[in-house]
């Protein structure tokens, strides 16, 4: 069925409903007074005129609906789905298309003028469409490519039959499998998505387009395969970064900013090898191919010292990838006793906004992005926020503040706060 077919489809359902909404409520559709003479009448002496494998050919007289507009028909199965609308305009006969071969069909007629009028059915026709030769299945399945543990690649011989489409059905393991690259010029396809050491069951039908949608399967080739160990590694972690520092310890990042930095594997990643040249740290993974923003703190670092730290991914294969690129940082002082240095430039819009930003602080370990804030007033509401310049009540939902005086103090990791700042907001 095309879109257009099951777009109309759901709008004549959609105005049946609504039509059998008003009549059961008890309100009456007020109609022009020559309109409702009219005698409401569905489609009569339905009859089929012609049937193939894919078709069948109908006929009916003509509804008449309470409504001056010409009817617009359509063909409806046993259970009332739609299954073919036919051209708008008077016509009382019309081709049902996608019909399967050798099927018994029970259909009546609808017909509907686009308002809340009744849409009347007709009397039922039963036919049977015609058989036709099966479509040939594809010979010669072999597997020629099985070394991820993931991918197949199957190739195979099809007959030089002008009915068959250019895209095959693929199954595994009996279900319809969707995941597959064809290459029709060597008559092959590669199954994706698989699972290592797993047997699998996969088959390949020719199909016939019938258009909108509907198609004819021919009979399936099958193949048999079982795939081996996951010998494929995953792609290097990409972005590594430092999010924070203190004496001892670092915090990182990847795939944090960008979706492209994270790693990938075919089957899943379910750890990382963090390094700093020393010591590797394992941080677990959530066993999915694609994996973004992950994070650890290394700790158990030597203060006022550079490391270089590198990332691998690791999959349930014990797998392991090339090392991203390095990260670089020297650790703080510690113990560290020394305050961030106060916000500048600390501004506040008045007139029941309640916005404030200011200019980032800096500290002499903590780093900028993670230097918290807090904003209090004079009313004794307050909120503390991290690696941010500003605080928006009207956008971030964030608790209003109460009274004119704003007050804005940074905080580093060690907990030391800077000289506060303070403005007016009203």
């Amino acid at each position: 069925m095309t879109a257009t077919k099951r777009t109309l489809a759901r709008i004549g359902a959609a105005v049946s409903a609504v039509a059998a909404a008003v009549l059961a409520s008890g309100l009456m559709l007020i109609a022009p007074a020559a309109a409702a003479a009219q005698q409401v009448a569905p489609p009569s002496n339905l009859r089929v005129t012609d049937v193939g494998p894919f078709t069948v050919d109908l006929a009916w007289g003509p509804a008449t609906l309470d409504s001056t507009k010409s009817p617009r028909y359509f063909a409806l199965d046993e259970s009332g789905r739609i299954v073919d609308w036919f051209p708008t305009g008077a016509t009382t006969s019309g081709t049902v298309t996608g019909l399967q071969p050798d099927t018994s069909y029970t259909l009546r007629v609808g017909a509907w003028n686009g308002t809340l009028a009744a849409s009347p059915k007709s009397n039922p026709v039963t036919f049977t469409t015609e058989q036709t030769e099966p479509l040939p299945a594809p010979t010669n399945l072999r597997v020629v490519e099985n070394q991820t543990g993931t991918d197949v690649k199957i190739d195979f011989e099809l007959a030089d039959d002008p009915r068959l489409d250019d895209f095959p059905k693929v199954t595994v393991n009996g279900r319809g499998h969707w995941n597959f690259g064809y290459d029709r010029a060597n008559t092959s396809v590669t199954v994706h998505g698989l699972m290592p050491e797993t047997n699998y069951t996969i088959t390949i039908s020719a199909v016939m387009d019938l258009g909108g949608g509907d198609e004819f399967v021919g009979g399936p080739g099958e193949v048999s395969v079982t795939t081996p160990r996951d010998g494929q590694p995953p792609d290097a972690p990409l972005g590594l970064g430092v999010r924070d520092r203190t004496g001892t310890s670092v915090t990182l990042t990847w795939g944090v900013d960008d979706p492209t930095f994270s790693p990938t594997d075919n089957v899943g990643v379910v750890d990382f090898l963090v390094s700093n040249g020393e010591t590797t740290k394992v941080v677990p993974g959530d066993g999915s191919p694609f994996q973004h923003a992950v994070s650890t703190v290394f700790s158990g670092l030597e203060p006022e010292t550079s490391y270089t730290f590198t990332v691998r991914a690791r999959d349930a294969a014990r797998n392991v990838s090339e090392p991203g690129r390095p990260a670089t940082i020297t650790t703080g002082v510690d113990p560290d006793t020394v305050p961030p240095t106060p916000v500048t430039n600390l501004r506040a819009s008045p007139g029941g906004y309640n916005i404030v930003a200011w200019d980032a602080s800096t500290d002499n370990v903590t780093l900028t992005g993670a230097i918290r804030y807090r904003v209090t007033t004079d009313g004794g509401t307050d909120h503390t926020r991290t690696g941010t310049s500003y605080y928006d009540i009207p956008s971030s939902g964030l608790p209003k503040l109460v009274g004119c005086q704003v007050t804005v103090v940074a905080i580093d990791g060690a907990g030391n706060t800077s000289e506060p700042r303070s403005t007016s907001l009203c």
